[in-house]
C-alpha cells in the first residue's frame, strides 16, 4: 500500500511539474499569458481593419489582408489570472462589432477572426471570438 502511495504521488508531481513547465514555456517564449491570433477569413473584403480593445485599453488596431485566408497575425499580452476579462473586437470602415467576456486561467490563445457570407446579393459581415487552453497554431 506504501509502495502504491508513493508512485501515485510521484505520478501527480511529474503530471504538476509538466504543467508548471508548459504555461511557464509559454509565458516566456510569447511574452504574455494572452496570446492573439487575428485574420481576416472574409472572400469578400480584402482587407478589413480590426481593433481589439481589453477591459477598456485598445491593444491591437490594425489592417488585416485576405491574402490566403490563413493569414494569422500574432499578439501578446499580460492580463491577471484567474479574472474575466471583457474582450471588444471592431471594424470601424465595416460597422461591425462584438463583445465577449473570457476567464483567463494562466496562458491562454485567442482566434479572433473576421468572416463574411453572401444572402441575397446582401453581404453579412461578423467576428468570431474563441479562447483554447492550448497553442491554436504551432509556430
Amino acid at each position: 500500500m506504501k509502495r502504491l502511495k508513493k508512485i501515485i504521488y510521484v505520478i501527480l508531481l511529474a503530471i504538476g511539474l509538466y504543467l508548471i513547465g508548459f504555461e511557464a514555456f509559454y509565458y516566456v517564449k510569447n511574452k504574455g499569458n494572452v496570446i492573439f491570433y487575428v485574420s481576416n477569413q472574409s472572400a469578400l473584403v480584402d482587407t478589413v481593419d480590426i481593433r481589439v480593445i481589453v477591459d477598456g485599453k485598445e491593444v491591437i488596431n490594425d489592417t488585416f489582408i485576405a491574402g490566403n485566408l490563413h493569414n494569422f497575425e500574432k499578439y501578446a499580452i499580460k492580463l491577471r489570472p484567474f479574472s474575466t476579462h471583457e474582450i471588444e473586437v471592431y471594424s470601424d470602415k465595416l460597422h461591425v462589432k462584438t463583445k465577449n467576456e473570457f476567464r483567463f486561467y494562466f496562458v491562454n490563445w485567442v482566434s479572433i477572426n473576421f468572416w463574411d457570407e453572401k444572402q441575397e446579393d446582401i453581404p453579412i459581415y461578423w467576428f468570431s471570438v474563441s479562447r483554447s487552453l492550448r497553442p491554436l497554431v504551432f509556430m
